[in-house]
């Protein structure tokens, strides 16, 4: 009988950290990779800014935007006229999550569109921080490049995890 009991209780120690997860990459899907979806896809810069903590901290290899200074260049590249239409899609490598924090990483695929047709794409690599604020998923780091090592991320990069 304590056996059983202790098999019991090992399967709901391994079984519960299993379902959290899901629910919590449920949670982020739709509070952050959704509206970024969304935000590129309809240029608003509002609904960008709106999934990012106030102190969010950017990084590519441009340089480093931090808080107020990146929303700002958000509205201002957004608000472009004429900007050329395009999407995002993310396929995640990795995602780890702890309390009110968690950490992804993955490949993210950029299309532009000419004349209502996919004309062509880019691919790269990030890295984000979430943090859970006021009961809201945000990004708070967010990283990315399109090489890794030199070498540039391809369609293959983004495909291999897509077909998992």
């Amino acid at each position: 009988m304590k056996v059983f009991f202790l098999c019991i209780l090992l399967v709901i120690g391994v079984v519960q950290p299993l379902i959290c997860q899901s629910e919590i990459e449920s949670e982020i899907d739709t509070q952050v990779w959704d509206n970024f979806k969304k935000a590129y896809r309809t240029n608003d810069a509002q609904l960008y800014n709106s999934i990012h903590t106030w102190d969010v901290l950017r990084i590519t290899p441009g340089g480093i935007r931090v808080g107020a200074e990146y929303r700002a260049s958000n509205i201002e590249s957004m608000g472009r006229a004429n900007r050329t239409p395009r999407t995002i899609d993310f396929v995640f490598q990795h995602r780890i999550y702890r309390e009110n924090v968690g950490y992804e990483v993955g490949y993210y695929e950029v299309v532009y569109y000419k004349n209502g047709n996919p004309d062509r794409a880019s691919y790269g690599r990030f890295h984000v921080a979430l943090r859970k604020e006021d009961g809201v998923w945000k990004i708070a780091q967010d990283w990315d490049s399109d090489d890794i090592n030199g070498q540039k991320v391809s369609r293959l990069d983004f495909e291999r995890l897509t077909n998992k």
